[in-house]
């Protein structure tokens, strides 16, 4: 099936994009909890912003 071979090469490339995004967001959310690096600017709003969900 060659008109299908596209279809197929779209659909891993999201995949992979949506894994990868995945888990740049679970290590950018576990740095924060373990490093607040962007949360020392103002520490009176750092529980706040920590727990995003």
């Amino acid at each position: 099936m060659p008109q299908l071979s596209p279809l197929n090469w779209l659909v891993s490339f999201f995949l992979v994009i949506v894994f990868a995004l995945s888990l740049a967001s679970i290590f950018w959310w576990r740095q924060n909890l373990v490093f607040p690096t962007l949360q020392n600017s103002r520490p009176t709003n750092s529980p706040n912003k920590t727990w995003l969900w």
